[in-house]
């Protein structure tokens, strides 16, 4: 039942209530009548209308800018009107576009172990990714076999396969690990066909993604829990036991309202729609797109959802808050014609609530430009904190925003305008944290400039190194973030790209040191290299509290792919900031496929290790960091054909 039914159910029987008692008192009679109940009725519709309604939206805030579609014509209008005369939406990529024995288990009373995988923007905030680990398994997703491979961490490190969940039809590339559950996040494909006709020369169908929710008991594997919906999934956090899932609806299939198909442990099958009521949209900004927020109890499989008819590109979370940004272009009346509009981002603010698993919306705001990913937003002390770009005209900005107490405004309340780059640079890379924030543009050089965030309302830039070539990705090293280390192109004096390149620096004080990256082979011969971390930051592994970071490394030579593992150590304090890698090369292959991921995983006690795992499509291989030696080799089975590299 929608909302504004129950609403207009609890005004007629408090309407109702009211007529009765008025004929009844007046009649002197009250017998056959329990007014009482008749009351209790009718507050408890209200209230229940009112706790509907409240799931999405803030009660103490006045909405000027969201509107609730509230039905089947309206949404059917807004989605119809799609050649919206003023905007086009424009979405940004990023810039690169044989088994083992069974071995004893380790026991947890006589031992202790640390452990890290996945790099994750904000501590606490998890991310999905292809691998994850408790300590004691390792959960590897093989893409090319469309398995999971569940390995166990045995006495001194060693490595015993345990088990493999085959995903079927289900096709991943992000897993999550909690205390219980393997959670798996992927899509099946559903085809629609239709009858041909004299006017279609060929079959036609259209094909589109059903986004699949699918949780196992991560000890046996059992599947316990699946939803499935009729979207792209877009992004995700997992904050305790609590899924926040973003996602694009598909139309395909007709129906306009989201749909969701869940299957529990029993075999119990249920589908529901989302209510129009739970439908909105910005009267000023309209949209084609649906994006819906799907928030998952992962202690009761409670799902609750809203949708708003508004695209998203990137989405930033904390404890606290989850933003999403969405970027378009702008007309004029005359620019459409022209070809020229303004390069725009909608950021929508939403309250998380991990203990009832729900997202509520607080606010929206515009700033100029657009965002290349999530780590160009960050918020700090309630101020949302974050950095655009524009190319046409090229011109950077750093914007301070603050959601309004009384309205759903977000406020712009301090800015940097000017003097982010050098006239036709663009920003490549940003990190943040606390007071502190990094940005690096690049043409030919890459200024890197360190800002002040301490006053939110006056962000002032403290510093700009200039050097040849640009990091792609930021992390900041220390508390008090003035150390940061950079990854990303190497170039000489005319910006010519000539190889990839570690940094490490700390603009406070001048110190910088760096690491190239060899763009020739033993014998001298020029190859090609590149690395999954120089525009996915998930590829690499990073821990300043134990000085690491490692990323794959993948070279062609000689028609062959060199994959290799780099394993760096990163002390300020040393003489070598940056220490020549420890080099784990995977086997030569003919398959595209190379060296994917690494974990890291300590144990003290009666058996210490301290080994860093590393997988490809063809083997695990783990270092034993502290006799700097490779510990283990597991090979996998090839099920390929060979696919020869040109």
């Amino acid at each position: 039942m929608g909302k504004m039914i129950l609403i207009k159910l609890a005004l007629t029987t408090l309407v109702t209530f009211a007529i009765v008692t008025i004929i009844t008192f007046k009649k002197g009679k009250q017998k056959g009548l329990n007014l009482k109940r008749l009351f209790t009725l009718a507050a408890s519709v209200l209230m229940l209308a009112t706790l509907f309604s409240c799931q999405l939206m803030s009660p103490q805030k006045e909405l000027l800018n969201l509107k609730s579609v509230e039905t089947a014509e309206t949404l059917s209008v807004l989605l119809k009107d799609q050649n919206n005369f003023y905007r086009n939406d424009l979405i940004y990529q990023e810039f690169a576009l044989d088994g083992a024995v069974s071995l004893p288990q380790a026991d947890a009373k006589t031992s202790s172990r640390d452990h890290f995988d996945t790099n994750n923007q904000v501590d606490g905030i998890l991310e999905a990714d292809i691998i994850k680990t408790d300590g004691h398994k390792i959960y590897y997703l093989l893409r090319t076999e469309n398995v999971i491979k569940v390995f166990l961490i045995g006495v001194g490190g060693l490595v015993a396969e345990m088990s493999e969940l085959d995903l079927g039809d289900l096709y991943s590339d992000s897993i999550y690990l909690t205390a219980d559950y393997l959670i798996v996040i992927g899509y099946r494909y559903q085809e629609t066909f239709h009858e041909p006709n004299s006017l279609i020369r060929y079959w036609p169908f259209f094909r589109f993604y059903q986004g699949v929710i699918s949780v196992y008991d991560k000890n046996d594997l059992s599947l316990l829990y699946e939803l499935t919906t009729d979207s792209n999934f877009l992004d995700y956090r997992l904050i305790d036991d609590a899924l926040f899932i973003v996602a694009r609806k598909n139309f395909q299939g007709g129906e306009l309202r989201p749909t969701f198909i869940e299957k529990t442990d029993d075999g119990e099958e249920r589908t529901s729609y989302l209510d129009y009521d739970d439908i909105y949209y910005f009267p000023e900004l309209p949209s084609s797109e649906m994006t819906i927020f799907l928030s998952l109890d992962l202690k009761t499989f409670k799902k609750t959802t809203t949708a708003i008819l508004s695209g998203v590109n990137h989405i930033y979370a904390n404890e606290d808050h989850l933003y999403t940004s969405y970027s378009f272009y702008d007309y004029d009346n005359d620019e459409r014609f022209l070809g020229v509009g303004r390069e725009r981002t909608q950021i929508l603010k939403f309250k998380i609530d991990t203990t009832e698993a729900q997202l509520t919306y607080l606010a929206a705001g515009l700033v100029n430009g657009f965002l290349n990913n999530q780590y160009w937003m960050d918020e700090d002390n309630g101020y949302l904190r974050l950095v655009t770009t524009s190319y046409n005209p090229i011109k950077n900005r750093l914007y301070v925003l603050k959601e309004e107490k009384e309205t759903d405004n977000l406020i712009t309340v301090g800015e940097i305008n000017e003097g982010l780059g050098k006239p036709n640079e663009n920003v490549y890379s940003v990190d943040f944290h606390q007071d502190s924030c990094y940005v690096v543009t690049f043409e030919r050089i890459d200024p890197r400039y360190l800002v002040d965030l301490s006053d939110p309302f006056n962000p002032t830039i403290v510093s700009a190194v200039e050097r040849p070539g640009y990091s792609t990705y930021l992390h900041i090293w220390n508390e008090s973030g003035s150390q940061v280390v950079g990854f990303g192109f190497s170039a000489d004096e005319n910006g010519v790209i000539n190889g990839m390149e570690l940094l490490a620096a700390d603009d406070t004080t001048g110190i910088e040191a760096s690491y190239k990256l060899p763009y020739q082979d033993e014998n001298d011969h020029f190859y090609y290299s590149y690395s999954e971390a120089s525009y996915n930051p998930k590829a690499f592994l990073i821990s300043p509290q134990h000085g690491i970071i490692a990323f794959p490394l993948n070279s062609y030579g000689s028609d062959k792919l060199k994959s290799s593992y780099l394993i760096f150590s990163i002390d300020f304090e040393s003489e070598d900031i940056i220490k020549a890698p420890l080099i784990i090369n995977h086997p030569l292959s003919d398959y595209q496929f190379p060296v994917e991921r690494g974990v890291y995983l300590s144990e003290s006690g009666e058996n210490p290790f301290e080994i860093i795992y590393t997988f490809s499509n063809q083997a695990l291989i783990s270092y034993d960091l502290i006799n700097k030696e490779i510990k283990e080799t597991i090979r996998f089975k090839p099920v390929l054909e060979t696919i020869k590299v040109n």
